[in-house]
């Protein structure tokens, strides 16, 4: 069966903005030399099965963050998507994620694996540019921010 043969899944209709090709910077990252240092990258978005699901695929162009691979999806009973991540550490965590009114967040709370995490972006009105942070918590009452980020489309 080739990816032609599956339909666009209406319940990921709203992913649609996030579709291309996006330029990344890392800038507030305790992992970074200096807290005034930043790194840049690449990230995409694409579906996949025909639009059964979005995939995101992200790198950074300088130690950070590592290469990664999302796919999002949703159980069409449930308001939020689910989003499977894995990286070059090999290293895989299923989050929550929802995105409305231009408003992305993905977060899991999982204390044990070691730490939870809290991501929330903010869409541009121009679709273009996407405003976000990353935050941790190893006790889910004291958050801490990893990192800034800023997603500018590309195509």
């Amino acid at each position: 069966m080739s990816d032609d043969a599956i339909l666009q899944n209406p319940h990921l209709a709203s992913l649609a903005v996030l579709v291309g090709k996006w330029h990344v910077q890392v800038t507030n990252a305790s992992f970074l030399p200096s807290l005034q240092d930043s790194i840049e990258g690449a990230a995409s978005f694409a579906w996949l099965g025909g639009g059964a699901f979005l995939a995101m695929r992200s790198e950074m162009y300088a130690p950070g963050p590592p290469k990664s691979f999302t796919i999002i999806g949703r159980d069409m009973k449930q308001a939020e998507y689910s989003a499977l991540y894995y990286d070059e550490r090999g290293v895989s965590r299923t989050m929550e994620m929802d995105f409305i009114g231009g408003i992305w967040k993905m977060w899991r709370d999982a204390l044990d694996n070691p730490f939870s995490q809290r991501f929330e972006g903010h869409l541009s009105a121009d679709n273009n540019t996407i405003t976000a942070q990353w935050e941790k918590s190893f006790n889910n009452q004291d958050w801490e921010l990893d990192f800034d980020i800023i997603y500018t489309r590309i195509t």
